[in-house]
């Protein structure tokens, strides 16, 4: 019967290698929300483990990429998510309160994609909330569907 054997899985990531990884990903991650970011790869450097390298080192910072090699070239495509980086669950009261909040510091109606992004809640806790502070008389709705703005009453 054999031995079991542990070994770390980031001994083949060098620190240097790591920083430097780390450094692009960060400045790839800035620039993101304005630009598309490509990695471009060096002709030594084999696609699949260049970007094994930058999800490890994604991974241990939390940063949430998605990279996709584009087909015959030497390329990476780094996609970022936005949002928190780690989900946060918080109370109905509270989204409810952070619904209001974003509401009050209006002086117009709103967009429900412009309250979710100002409240910071999840767009899946969006309908239960709204559907509470609309028959609680909290919150008016002018509008349907698609066109519905959202105020204070």
């Amino acid at each position: 019967m054999g031995k079991l054997r542990v070994q770390p899985k980031e001994g083949s990531l060098s620190g240097s290698r790591f920083q430097a990884l780390l450094g692009i990903l960060r400045e790839a991650e800035a620039v993101s929300t304005t630009s598309h970011t490509f990695y471009d790869l060096d002709d030594d450097e084999e696609p699949s483990r260049v970007r094994k390298d930058i999800l490890f080192v994604a991974g241990r910072e939390g940063i949430q990429v998605d990279i996709r090699r584009l087909r015959g070239r030497k390329v990476l495509q780094l996609m970022f998510s936005r949002g928190s980086r780690k989900p946060v669950r918080i109370s109905a009261a509270e989204a409810r309160q952070r619904i209001l909040d974003a509401l009050g510091n209006e002086d117009g109606p709103m967009k429900k994609s412009v309250v979710l992004e100002a409240s910071g809640i999840n767009p899946g806790t969006w309908n239960p909330r709204i559907t509470e502070l609309l028959s609680s008389g909290k919150v008016k709705r002018l509008g349907l569907r698609r066109e519905a703005v959202y105020s204070l009453a």
